[in-house]
Parts: C-alpha cells; structure tokens; sequence
C-alpha cells in the first residue's frame, strides 16, 4: 500500500515539475525516487498524461482558427514520446546516469540533440519597418487600426482625420493631417497617395525616398512637406537641405534627376504641367505643433478617465481596484471602500497611458504590488491595462494568489504569449484544476504597446472568457463549479512556494508596466467588458 505522505511529496515535485519550476536538487530528488520506486515511477508517468490530457481537452476548446488543433495533437505526440522516452532511460539509469534522468524530467532531454537547432527555429521574427508612435484625434478608415506604439510592417495606412506621428527604423519621421491615404514600403520608403505630410530625414537616413502620383522624392537629408490632391496634383517644398525628384517609374535616371533646395518647391498636375512654387513652413503642421496637440489630447483622455475612474470608486460589484495614482509615503494603494489593499515593494512610480497617469514600473525580480483581497467568490473579472517591454521567455504574473491551496486563483502571461487563468480544483496535488489558457496574443508587435486584457471566471455558468482590447479572443467550457479565493498575493510578481532546499522561488516577475487593474465580484458580458475599454483606451 502507497504512504499517502509519499505520495504528496510526490504530487508536489511533479506539480512543479509541470510548471516548469523544479530546481535542481529537486529534480535529482525526483531521479532517486524514481529509480527506487516501482509505483513511483507507474504514479510519474499517469501524472504527467493526465496533466497533458487535461491541456488538450482545455485548449481544443478554444474557439479559434483551424490549424491549431493540429499543432496541440503535435504536442501531445512529443509528450508521450519524452514519456516512453523517460520510461526507458529509468529502465537503464544505472547505464545513463542521474543527469540524463534529470534531464528527462524537466522536459529538456530531446534538446541534448536537437537545442541548438530549436532555439534557432523559435527566434521571435518581425517585419516591422516603422512604428506608430502616436496618433491624435485620428480617425480611421479602416477596420483594424494600429495604436500608439504599434510596430508597423509594410501595408496601407487610410486616415479620415486626426494627426499621427511615424518613425521609420532608417531614423526618417513623417506627421500626416487630414485624410490621408499613405503605403509604408520598407524602412526607407512609402508611396503617398492622397492627403498631407511633413518629414524630417537625418544624414544617417538619407536616401530616404516618398513615391507621389507625379515623382518619387529622395531626400539627401532635409526637411520637407508633400501633398498630393484628389484631383492627383502633388506639390512638395523643401524647408531645408535637398531632395532630388524623379518620375515615379522608380528607374530614376541622372538625366531625369530634378533637384529642389531648402525654401523652394514644385507643383505638379495629372496632367504633367509644373510650376515652381515658394515653400511655406507654416502651411504644414510642424512637428512641435505635434507635441503640443498630442500633449493637450493626453491630458483631455486622463481628464475623462478621472471620471471614469471616480464613478467605479463605490461600485458595490468591485472586489477591488487599483489605479496607481496615488504618491502616498507608506506605498499604500487601492480602494478602502473596496477592502483591498497593497504595497509596492521594488516598482517604481512611472507614467502611464498619458501625460500626468500613474502607473508602475516592474523591472526586476523582486518588484511586486503585496495584496490582500478577501471573500470567496463566485464568479470574477480581472482586468488591467498594461505594458510589456520585453518579450516573453518564462511566465509572468498579473496576479498571482500564493501557494496552490484549493480555489487559489492564479492569472498570468504564459512563456508562449497566451493569457491564463487557472484556480485549483482538488486537495490533492494535480489531480484536478481549471487552467484556459488564450490563444498567444503577446507578439512582438505588442511590446512597448499599451494593452487592455481582462479574463472572466464565470462559476455557475461553467466557462472561462479571455478578452483583448474589448474583444473575446477565447471561451472555454468548466466541468465543474470552484469558489475562488484571492487573499494573499501578488501584482506583476509571486511569492510562490519557496524550494525547501536552497528556500529559492521560481521567477515569475512581470516586465513593464500596469496602470490600472480591477477585480470585480461578478462575471461581465462582453458589452460591459467592450464598453469599459472603450471609455478607458488610449
């Protein structure tokens, strides 16, 4: 007959075999106790099936794209594979020896081969060639619009209105006004089809090229404005240095070349007339007046979220709320009418969405928020602005409850991108939990870029829902109700479970920045979900 004291210690190193937080003492512990165990080693391998089981059956139902189901059989083949793979190394440990066994059990042994090559197969890529640094008062024409801080790849921009600010990866910078339709290229060109620009090109970026209806304008490092009409007349003046302008054709022959200096200009028709023009600075937003408008459009948006924020302050279904606003000494932050509270420890003070919002900024291991939030709950929605800086390469909490006692929430980023939520189901160690995960959202063209995340835990309507930016990007089907609880825990960090060894914890600090969070008492449709971001986005 198993000991059930045995038996727990060993649920306990495989639960944190799983989640990838083993050291390594306790993975040699785990060797030992595999190869002198029969029941041990019979107890490891249905432990680790039924937690990948129970990752398949949650992340099959996801609604999303076809093709993943694919990629998730794939996964579950390789599982079973280090399985049998792990089986046999037990059977000949004396020959392998304890680290081989060790590597198995961390999941690491088909990298002995195959590392270097894997590593080089999931480097993050991005074709990125400029970024939007920051848009105001801008209305799009177009379905799925880029925000502030959005890494741009090549494709069309379409503008109603509004002004917005482009940095290229070559160092050029564009401001466009008005309706604009513009085609990024690469990070040294774009084709301006319609509307208003102005563009400072450094030395280190000339050659710097803009393709209207008439010419294609290089830059030899200068400052310049380009129109171009509905009726396909473009018309460029130079404030200072020179361009060189050529046919569109894009063969740019000497004997074509035209060159334009500083406070000169030239008008061209559809039909090919040309006349010299005079260059106006002032007819042209310049790029302070871009600071000024942006700095004014800030401050009206905080200004509307203080009100927002106000009008949640008493709202009775709110857990608790955290804004970061607060400069009080004692680091004290959230809501007394709401009970919860906490401490910053390590984070520091920053700015957040705008001009003058508070936010915090997580940087290294240690920094964290020290919550308590009580009650039992039901059902529960967690949201929070926030901003990653770095790509993801381990978990990293949102907020994480300490230790994994029974309806024990826990919320994080996963190494892969993907926002989870998982609440511990049974007394016994891995037997049971409710762990959605969404589908990868965090890509390189999110980091430095402000987000609006949120998931809701709806207990008697048995599903979990993941949202971005106001919309539902994943739903998943409970089999069974957890009351949950929060109490103790972490913002952006996690107290954990220390190792019993050497008392360290797994690393799980969030890298970035979070300006507001909120956990409500209720689960929220998804019109509440959508309003809410769209009275608090940037």
């Amino acid at each position: 007959m198993a000991d059930p004291k045995l038996n727990r210690d060993l649920d306990r190193l495989l639960s944190k075999l799983v989640e990838g937080d083993v050291s390594a003492d306790e993975k040699l512990a785990l060797d030992q106790v595999l190869k002198s165990d029969a029941n041990a080693r019979r107890r490891y391998v249905h432990y680790l099936d039924l937690h990948d089981e129970l990752a398949l059956r949650s992340e099959v139902s996801i609604q999303q794209k076809s093709g993943v189901f694919a990629g998730l059989l794939e996964r579950r083949a390789a599982t079973l594979l280090a399985l049998a793979a792990a089986i046999l190394l037990i059977a000949f440990g004396a020959l392998l020896g304890r680290k081989s066994l060790a590597l198995i059990a961390s999941g690491t042994a088909t990298g002995l081969e195959m590392g270097e090559v894997a590593a080089a197969a999931s480097e993050l890529m991005d074709d990125g060639v400029a970024v939007l640094v920051h848009a105001v008062d801008a209305e799009w024409a177009m379905s799925d619009p880029p925000s502030s801080g959005s890494i741009l790849s090549p494709g069309q921009l379409k503008i109603d209105s509004g002004m917005v600010l482009i940095e290229f990866y070559s160092g050029a910078r564009l401001i466009t006004e008005g309706s604009v339709s513009l085609e990024i290229v690469s990070s040294n060109q774009a084709i301006f089809h319609s509307g208003k620009l102005r563009a400072f090109v450094p030395p280190h970026a000339e050659g710097f090229s803009v393709i209207s209806p008439q010419f294609e304008l290089v830059d030899l490092g200068t400052e310049f404005g380009l129109e171009v009409g509905k009726d396909g007349r473009s018309e460029v003046q130079v404030f200072d240095g020179k361009v060189e302008l050529y046919p569109p054709d894009g063969k740019r022959w000497l004997k074509q070349r035209q060159p334009l200096h500083g406070g000169s200009g030239l008008s061209k028709s559809a039909a090919g007339e040309t006349s010299a023009i005079a260059a106006d600075p002032h007819s042209f937003p310049s790029f302070e007046e871009f600071r000024l408008r942006n700095e004014s459009a800030s401050q009206k948006r905080y200004a509307r979220w203080k009100m927002l924020n106000q009008s949640l302050v008493n709202d009775p279904r709110i857990a608790a709320r955290f804004d970061f606003e607060s400069d009080s000494p004692d680091k004290l932050i959230g809501s007394k009418q709401q009970q919860g509270d906490g401490t910053i420890v390590g984070a520091k003070r920053a700015d957040g969405r705008w001009v003058g919002k508070g936010a915090l900024a997580f940087t290294r291991p240690g920094d964290r928020v020290r919550v308590n939030i009580p009650g039992e709950f039901d059902s529960l929605t967690i949201m929070a602005w926030i901003r990653v800086d770095a790509a993801p390469d381990r978990q990293q909490s949102l907020l994480l409850t300490d230790g994994h006692e029974l309806g024990r929430l826990h919320w994080q980023i996963r190494r892969d991108g993907a926002l989870r939520l998982s609440v511990r189901t049974s007394e016994s160690y891995g037997e049971n939990a409710i762990s959605c995960s969404s589908p990868p959202f965090l890509n390189p063209r999110r980091i430095g870029a402000w987000s609006f995340v949120c998931s809701v835990y709806d207990g008697p309507g048995r599903e979990v829902r993941h949202y971005l930016d106001g919309d539902e990007i994943s739903r998943h089907t409970i089999k069974e109700h957890q009351t949950v609880k929060i109490g103790l825990g972490d913002i952006g960090n996690w107290m954990g479970v220390p190792d019993q060894l050497n008392r360290s914890r797994p690393v799980r600090n969030f890298c970035g920045r979070i300006d507001e969070m909120t956990v409500w008492k209720v689960a929220l449709d998804a019109e509440q979900i959508s309003e809410l971001y769209r009275d608090s986005r940037l």
